[in-house]
């Protein structure tokens, strides 16, 4: 949003500008305190806790001073842009936010068309009533003010002339009740369209794997498996859905750093990050909630589940190779949870194939962010470099290869009930080489986007090579 010079005018009276959900399209104190705590859970709980008894401006100053460093300023997502004509249209700009002084001076640092900054000192806590009563006695012939949330009203009442940016329609009625009248610069978006894509309802295709088992069971199928199953998918989908928000928000720096990640909604800023928080609680607790009802065996899968996916997001992805091989025993523990659902014995075989088999879609996926780096530095978030190219499509194409080696032995040599005649399993086991091999040499030609799980479901070819396995598997057990 620009602020242009024929909204306001004044050779005498100072703007003030509000910093989180205004300047910028974030809220520093969150970001800050998941840093704090992310570096050190434990020791950065109980430091948090000790020094939120001394007030939230000392909490402030504590995680500005150990965790300011580790942000990178201009990465942060802009909401208010002000035009050169506003800039000349007052006698100076100021930045006054609740942030901590040690933020507020990193913006006057950057930002050229601001003149002075004041933010919270790790004493007083400068929101609300502080920052009108401090805006008051600073300028006692008047200031211009642009804030964004219901703490701003008490200076916007002080205040010449008020603005709203990224105002909800719930902070413009109360500040209306309120007697404020306030000129909208620019609204809050509507955030459903933001939770629905944090949400990531495509990657849902994964728990399709809940259903594997019951398809390798058809003879004995039962229909109260169907309802048990949806009601697992979806306790699935909701709770992974919990855990990409978790992730999205623990990480913000390198997210807002890479090509394609900068526009998530949590890293835009288009998804605020207490409001990501209510919502990974809430389908968080619907997933479980459906998981209960499902069976008692289920919902402690998909808690270690849920427990892996967070020691992944916080720490384990960052180490190379084993980052991939636990994200394939996820994949995996989809295909337990089906079992287990509909009370089945999980087949070591077909397991050992299907954690291969993803163990090469997870390398595949290393070795296409890989192929995006320019320099020898680490992968953001991860640990790979360009110099680990070559290796990683090595071990991609061999972890490949060995899910159809184990199909191979499973089908023509240990006497599977599953496909019993041999021309079937031969289209099954040379559909599978035609994949991997595809998938290999457009992952190599550089000609992929970032996700190979998507590529697998929306591709033609993909398609039809698993269209053709499961009508095999299908039809060799409904004749045998």
């Amino acid at each position: 949003m620009t602020l242009s010079a024929n909204i306001l005018k004044s050779d005498q009276i100072p703007l003030v500008v509000d910093l989180d959900g205004t300047l910028v399209d974030t809220d520093l104190l969150y970001e800050l305190l998941i840093g704090y705590v992310k570096s050190d859970p434990i020791k950065g709980t109980f430091s948090i806790s000790k020094f939120a008894l001394k007030g939230k401006a000392a909490v402030k100053r504590e995680i500005s001073t150990k965790q300011l460093s580790k942000i990178s300023i201009d990465n942060l997502p802009r909401s208010l842009i002000i035009s050169e004509e506003m800039i000349a249209s007052y006698s100076m700009i100021l930045i006054v936010s609740g942030s901590d002084q040690l933020v507020v001076d990193k913006f006057v640092e950057q930002c050229e068309f601001v003149d002075e900054g004041f933010g919270s000192d790790g004493l007083t806590n400068l929101v609300g009533e502080n920052k009108a009563k401090f805006l008051e006695e600073k300028f006692p012939g008047g200031f211009d003010y642009i804030g964004n949330s219901t703490a701003d009203i008490p200076v916007w009442k002080s205040a010449r002339k008020s603005f709203g940016m990224n105002i909800s329609n719930r902070t413009e009625d109360i500040a209306q009740n309120q007697g404020v009248s306030l000129e909208i610069l620019g609204k809050q978006p509507f955030i459903v369209p933001a939770i629905r894509k944090e949400m990531r309802l495509k990657q849902w295709a994964k728990n399709l794997l809940v259903f594997v088992p019951a398809l390798l069971a058809i003879q004995t199928f039962q229909p109260v498996w169907a309802l048990s199953l949806l009601l697992s998918f979806l306790a699935f989908g909701l709770v992974a859905s919990s855990t990409y928000f978790l992730n999205d928000i623990l990480d913000l720096e390198s997210d807002r750093k890479h090509v394609k990640k900068r526009s998530r909604p949590i890293a835009s800023g288009r998804l605020q990050i207490d409001t990501a928080l209510k919502w990974m609680i809430i389908f968080f607790i619907i997933g479980f909630g459906l998981a209960i009802g499902v069976n008692w065996k289920f919902a402690i899968l998909l808690f270690v589940y849920t427990l892996i996916s967070i020691a992944y997001s916080m720490y384990l992805k960052s180490l190379a190779i084993f980052d991939v091989m636990l994200l394939s025993g996820l994949f995996c523990l989809r295909v337990f949870a089906g079992a287990i659902v509909i009370g089945a014995i999980p087949n070591v075989w077909f397991i050992l194939a299907l954690y291969f088999f993803f163990l090469s879609l997870a390398l595949g996926k290393r070795a296409i962010e890989i192929n995006k780096l320019t320099s020898n530095k680490a992968l953001a978030g991860r640990g790979y470099f360009i110099a680990d190219k070559l290796s990683v499509q090595v071990f991609g194409v061999v972890a490949g290869f060995m899910s159809i080696v184990i199909v191979t032995i499973y089908l023509l040599l240990s006497k599977s009930t599953i496909i019993s005649n041999e021309i079937s399993a031969g289209i099954v086991i040379i559909a599978l080489v035609f994949w991997v091999m595809r998938f290999w040499l457009i992952v190599s030609r550089n000609e992929m986007e970032y996700d190979p799980v998507m590529f697998a479901i929306q591709d033609i070819f993909s398609l039809i090579c698993l269209g053709s396995i499961g009508l095999i598997v299908v039809t060799e057990q409904l004749l045998g």
